[in-house]
């Protein structure tokens, strides 16, 4: 069937899997080994598994994520044949420009992109057209994602709350009474006198 990137492929191909997790998403039903058994079960029908690549990154940007740039390097080099991901945001959330940046790299060394949810396959010479709808939608619910985020932290600091993350040194983290393990952000700074001297 067509691929991601638009060319046809036969079976028996050498596959690498592509996971990622952002620790910022707030998605927590798709965990590294969630995605690597359904990308496995996926990848059967493809060809053959070579390597899996695991990252725990932002999907913004390709650039910074060294796995991402290294598995491409890999497959420009002939290490695969197709790359298998559980969905296109895990590829990755970037602005559409960047996305065809990504997979025109990948076509030119005769690599496709496989998704194992949204994949591409049956919208035939419409795959790049939608795959170009679906990355934008991805990249929009990143940018969603980022501006909660950001407001949670707002909220937190004008409540007088440490927003969350480690405390900068000369200070520690101080719970509400009765914190049940939720709410990180209702907690406050509080100054360490032995690290103070220090600073």
């Amino acid at each position: 069937g067509w691929t991601v990137s638009g060319s046809k492929k036969s079976s028996n191909q050498r596959v690498v899997l592509y996971l990622r997790r952002s620790v910022d998403d707030g998605d927590t039903t798709r965990s590294l080994p969630e995605q690597e058994v359904e990308c496995r079960r996926f990848a059967e029908g493809i060809g053959t598994i070579v390597d899996v690549v695991r990252e725990n990154a932002s999907g913004v940007t390709g650039k910074d994520r060294p796995k991402f740039v290294a598995m491409i390097e890999a497959a420009e080099r002939g290490a695969c044949e197709t790359i298998a991901c559980f969905d296109c945001s895990r590829f990755g959330r970037f602005e559409v420009a960047e996305w065809g940046y990504w997979l025109h790299r990948l076509k030119v060394a005769g690599v496709t992109v496989r998704l194992v949810h949204g994949d591409l396959s049956s919208y035939g010479e419409m795959a790049p057209v939608m795959g170009a709808v679906n990355q934008h939608g991805a990249n929009q619910q990143s940018l969603k994602t980022s501006l909660h985020v950001t407001r949670g932290h707002i909220g937190a600091v004008e409540k007088g709350c440490w927003p969350g993350g480690p405390p900068p040194l000369g200070y520690r983290v101080v719970k509400r009474a009765g914190w049940d393990g939720k709410g990180r952000r209702d907690s406050t700074l509080v100054v360490v006198e032995c690290d103070a001297a220090t600073v």
